[in-house]
């Protein structure tokens, strides 16, 4: 936390997102949102006065009393807010109705390989260049964010406990809530994709190896049918069980495998190019 002086008094400012409240995020989502697409400086500075106040204990109109100095040194102390994407959770859980709806845990934790593989289709849906569709946005959360399952404190106590405290997923309820969640705060939304894009960016760095591992799925990851493709793969050759019993798995867990997969077909093609030079120089 940055301790500024100010004609007010000591301020405290916080220096990264982890640092924030849960409101502070949400609010200063929508911020940095409107900033970055403002089109005149005059915008801009409106954005980041907000985001002062947004910040910090300062009132808007007590900025106004400030000192030029005392004013640029707290528009520079907020400017990482605008600059940098959310890198932790920003909050457990949303309410909509009288419900709370939980996030997924850092890291992907209690996150099964459907969840994510359907996360990805939705957002590069939404991201598509050519044609983003908005309304990916609103799946995208229904499909992590649920209630907790009315049993979750007594699957604590079992020795099959998952870490997942969230109901099952289910394709249905997710296209329901999509709906409903049009009616979510716009920071909400925007604090929630960019947690997504945080973990995501985080697993598919952890697993750079899978996905680089076969150059025909490449374009498939792009548009995001590879995600779910490789769910299918899976099921006909790990002992997981069926597509739905993949789906429902836990992604490390999945991905473990296709790590493990991918070790074993890298050695036997050595092993197999050893043996055909090895054939080469008996010949010769």
């Amino acid at each position: 936390m940055n301790q500024v002086t100010t004609r007010l008094g000591m301020v405290a400012i916080p220096e990264r997102w982890s640092e924030c409240k849960p409101e502070q995020i949400i609010n200063a989502m929508v911020y940095q949102f409107n900033y970055q697409h403002a089109t005149t400086d005059r915008e801009k500075g409106l954005w980041r006065l907000r985001m002062i106040t947004t910040l910090t204990s300062i009132k808007k109109v007590n900025i106004r009393k400030l000192p030029d100095t005392d004013l640029f040194t707290l528009l520079t102390s907020v400017q990482w807010s605008f600059d940098t994407k959310l890198d932790c959770m920003p909050f457990p859980y949303f309410e909509l109705g009288g419900r709370r709806y939980y996030l997924p845990k850092p890291k992907f934790a209690d996150t099964s390989a459907g969840e994510v593989s359907l996360g990805n289709v939705y957002y590069l849906s939404l991201v598509n260049p050519q044609a983003p569709n908005p309304n990916a946005l609103f799946h995208l959360v229904a499909t992590f964010c649920r209630p907790r399952r009315l049993d979750w404190w007594f699957r604590k106590q079992s020795k099959d406990y998952d870490g997942d405290d969230r109901e099952p997923f289910n394709s249905i309820r997710a296209e329901q809530r999509a709906e409903k969640f049009k009616k979510l705060h716009s920071g909400v939304l925007i604090a929630v994709l960019q947690y997504f894009e945080y973990l995501n960016n985080e697993f598919i760095g952890r697993y750079t190896d899978v996905f680089d591992g076969d150059p025909g799925m490449k374009p498939l990851f792009k548009n995001g049918e590879g995600w779910l493709a490789l769910l299918e793969d899976v099921a006909e050759s790990a002992p997981f069980g069926d597509y739905e019993a993949v789906f429902s798995k836990n992604v490390h867990t999945v991905w473990i495998y296709l790590r493990h997969k991918k070790i074993k077909a890298d050695r036997d093609a050595e092993e197999y190019e050893e043996a055909m030079e090895d054939q080469k120089t008996n010949f010769q």
